[in-house]
Order: structure tokens, then C-alpha cells, then sequence
């Protein structure tokens, strides 16, 4: 595991030189924005992630009335 974590290290310093901490950072935030987006989703029983308007009602998960 270690020997991994130093290869990664050391190719991502050569790839970007001084500025590989902040491209690690930039990965770092991307990723907690994309689960942040996730999370926000409504619950839904589309069929694909992207609104399409094909809505299969066997498919997902079960849609209630719920008033937030």
C-alpha cells in the first residue's frame, strides 16, 4: 500500500510539478462536489440518471407523496 501511495505521489509530482497539490486538491473538491450532487438528487424511478422522460414504473425505486 505504501509502495503505491509513493509511486502515485511520484508520478503525479513529475506529470505536474509544483502544482501537483493543487490539482490534488481540485480532484479532492470535484469528488465531494459530485457526491454532494448525488445526495441532492430526488428520489426517482427514471430509468437513466439524465431526464430523458422515460419513467418505468418497475424500475428505481417507489415514488410516495411525501410532503418535505
Amino acid at each position: 500500500m505504501s509502495t503505491t501511495a509513493e509511486t502515485s505521489a511520484t508520478e503525479i509530482g513529475s506529470q505536474f510539478g509544483p502544482f501537483a497539490f493543487l490539482v490534488g486538491i481540485g480532484v479532492f473538491l470535484g469528488g465531494v462536489w459530485l457526491i454532494i450532487q448525488f445526495l441532492q438528487e430526488d428520489e426517482t424511478s427514471n430509468l437513466l440518471p439524465i431526464p430523458v422522460g422515460l419513467d418505468l414504473p418497475f424500475v428505481g425505486v417507489d415514488e410516495e407523496d411525501d410532503v418535505e
